[in-house]
């Protein structure tokens, strides 16, 4: 494939991510929160859900430290309790009655405005867009892994 367009499609892409993750920056600091906070809200939100402060850092990478403070925050706010695990080492992160009513009016707002895009497309442009996400993201990955284990 032409090395030029190769250069074209990665660059593009990172701009739409770039954009992407502004858009939700805008959004959460129109809330007054960081995104930190609105990712881990989000997270927190979702049915069912049963976070430790690991998982949060695992699933949306980013450091401990940076996790834990904002969790801190919650906790102090009165929007989070902190319950014990199965290990009784690591504490499952809990929204409190305050804390839905709080995602409701901060978090929501911006996954109604996620999933109303949607509404633009066509079921198939939509599952298009899926499979072809997924296949660069499984070839990306291989890459990677390539240049990993020719360093190692």
């Amino acid at each position: 494939m032409d090395r030029k367009l190769q250069k074209m499609a990665t660059e593009r892409l990172r701009e739409i991510w770039r954009k992407y993750n502004a858009i939700h920056a805008l959004y959460s600091k129109s809330v007054g929160i960081s995104i930190v906070a609105s990712a881990v809200l989000e997270c927190l939100s979702e049915p069912d859900a049963t976070y430790t402060q690991k998982g949060l850092c695992d699933k949306l990478l980013l450091p401990k430290q940076l996790v834990n403070t904002t969790i801190k925050g919650f906790w102090e706010q009165g929007l989070i309790e902190l319950t014990e695990a199965r290990d009784r080492r690591n504490k499952v992160i809990v929204l409190t009655a305050a804390g839905r009513a709080y995602c409701k009016k901060v978090i929501t707002p911006i996954q109604d405005a996620d999933f109303a895009v949607w509404d633009e497309f066509t079921e198939d442009e939509i599952h298009t867009f899926i499979r072809l996400s997924e296949k660069h993201e499984t070839a990306f990955e291989t890459a990677v892994m390539e240049v990993v284990n020719r360093s190692n």
